[in-house]
């Protein structure tokens, strides 16, 4: 239920239950409060959930192509579940739900894919409800879990910035416990009772903070590792870290391990005790430490053997800290000022929970479902960054702009300057096609492909050319953003249909 304005505060608190290194809540959506449990994500910026008729596929059925190949003893995909099992949303039987004609599509570096249609509705979370949160609603999907993105959202008002503009926290920022079982995050102020010390605060920038003297040490040994500064994701959403080779190399020699080249990773002996060694690292001037013993995996994909369970940045194309080292920390997400704040996590409970801002909270005492939920593979998932497209008007002038969809496309895949090709040979500027001229300009920039116009050209055309055309008929035509590796970007398509939208009006 939505609490009047006057009742509201400036802090929010929800609980979190671990499962498989994932962290997940609750949610209730739209008039009916249907119930949906969600990953708590930092790594990205949407809320998306599972619409009450979706169809469940495997990953081997519903694919992203050209997604990296990951070791299996990092896999944890199932060959059968049920995507269903953390609760659906029937946008068709809630009231509040406006539908938006944007096409939904997402995909993740493991292969897992789901795709459907935005909407807006209302969202409960802990004892109060965030009014027209814009979401995808899969209809498709070959991942069991949705997810709530928290990462600031450029393009529009997502669920933290909702939280501000709606007056339940005066700042966008939150706060993250985690430990073995479960934790809580809490949005717009900071619990000092969940860490030891005091808060290190550091400049994010693209989502990522500087380290650096990263070291290992024992009882009678240290090893450093880098000592200059390396750019680190703090991402909930990573099942597992990913570092460079070099740290890998070096943490796996120092344990014994002997490197594994079907596995990319180190094996290491399981009789070893590895309590005494830690994996440390600097924000600004402060060192912070985590055993090493938490890095080794021995789980059921191992076969009875151990590994340092860290994967290669090359695969992602980032440096990842995920949850398996994220939770040993208390880690403050401030988005205005785009500062992250990290001390080492109490390891008690003892002490009654006060924020910083001395107000009320509100706060969900249930604690997520406690279904048998299989969770997906999230290393670098919600990092996965597809290929963009920004438009600039910078005049009104009355030319026409259209895309020219009548001729099919041909199967294959466009690399980013193949796109960029195919945009510039489709583009109409007064019913000629590359008529560019000093009007439109489509350019590669980094990893962006980027169009620029001079005149008032349809942006529903270039979205209908990149969210809709090329993706329309998503069950039949499967069409992909696919992030291969670190800044190299492509667009996978097949069978794409003629066009049938001849308006463009703005």
């Amino acid at each position: 239920m939505s609490l009047p304005t006057k009742a509201k505060r400036d802090a929010l608190n929800t609980a979190l239950t671990l499962q498989r290194n994932v962290y997940l809540t609750n949610l209730s959506i739209g008039s009916n409060k249907d119930k949906v449990v969600v990953s708590i994500d930092t790594g990205s910026s949407e809320l998306w959930v599972m619409s009450s008729d979706v169809s469940c596929a495997t990953v081997d059925q519903l694919h992203a192509e050209d997604a990296p190949t990951i070791p299996n003893i990092f896999n944890d995909l199932t060959e059968e579940y049920a995507c269903t099992e953390n609760g659906t949303f029937n946008d068709k039987e809630s009231t509040s739900y406006h539908f938006l004609s944007d096409d939904f599509s997402i995909a993740f570096a493991d292969g897992s894919v789901a795709t459907g249609q935005y909407g807006r509705d209302n969202v409960g979370v802990g004892n109060v409800t965030i009014q027209g949160l814009k979401m995808g609603v899969a209809n498709a999907s070959s991942i069991d879990v949705g997810i709530l993105g928290i990462k600031r959202n450029d393009e529009y008002d997502n669920f933290i910035t909702l939280l501000k503009k709606q007056g339940y926290i005066t700042s966008a920022q939150y706060a993250i416990y985690m430990n073995d079982k479960k934790g809580n995050i809490l949005f717009g102020g900071i619990d000092d009772s969940k860490y030891q010390g005091d808060l290190t605060t550091t400049r994010m920038e693209h989502s990522a903070i500087q380290i650096n003297k990263v070291s290992l040490s024992s009882s009678n040994n240290d090893t450093s590792i880098q000592s200059d500064n390396q750019d680190v994701i703090f991402d909930t959403g990573s099942t597992f870290s990913t570092f460079p080779t070099n740290w890998i190399k070096a943490i796996g020699e120092s344990i014994n391990g002997t490197y594994d080249n079907n596995e990319m990773a180190y094996q290491v002996p399981c009789k070893s005790t590895f309590n005494d060694i830690n994996f440390n690292f600097k924000v600004n001037d402060t060192t912070l430490s985590i055993p090493i013993s938490d890095l080794i995996i021995n789980n059921e994909r191992t076969n009875g053997k151990c590994y340092l369970g860290v994967m290669d940045e090359s695969l992602i194309g980032s440096t990842i800290f995920g949850s398996d080292i994220l939770k040993h920390f208390y880690v403050v997400f401030n988005l205005d000022e785009d500062k992250l704040s990290i001390a080492p996590v109490s390891k008690t409970d003892e002490k009654e929970s006060q924020s910083s801002s001395n107000e009320s909270r509100f706060s969900n005492r249930s604690e997520a479902s406690s279904q048998n939920t299989r969770t997906m593979l999230y290393t670098y998932c919600m990092s996965l960054i597809p290929l963009s497209i920004y438009t600039t008007k910078k005049s009104k002038s009355a030319k026409k702009f259209t895309v020219d969809t009548s001729a099919p496309v041909e199967n294959g895949v466009f690399d980013q300057e193949g796109y960029v090709k195919y945009l510039v040979e489709h583009i109409k500027v007064d019913n000629i096609v590359g008529n560019l001229g000093d009007e439109i300009s489509v350019t590669s920039e980094g990893n962006k492909v980027v169009v620029v116009s001079n005149t008032k050209f349809s942006g529903k055309y270039l979205k209908y050319l990149t969210k809709r055309y090329l993706k329309k008929n998503q069950i039949r035509d499967w069409i992909r953003f696919v992030a291969v590796k670190q800044n190299q970007y492509r667009l996978q398509f097949y069978s794409v249909a003629e066009d049938d939208d001849e308006e463009d009006e703005e």
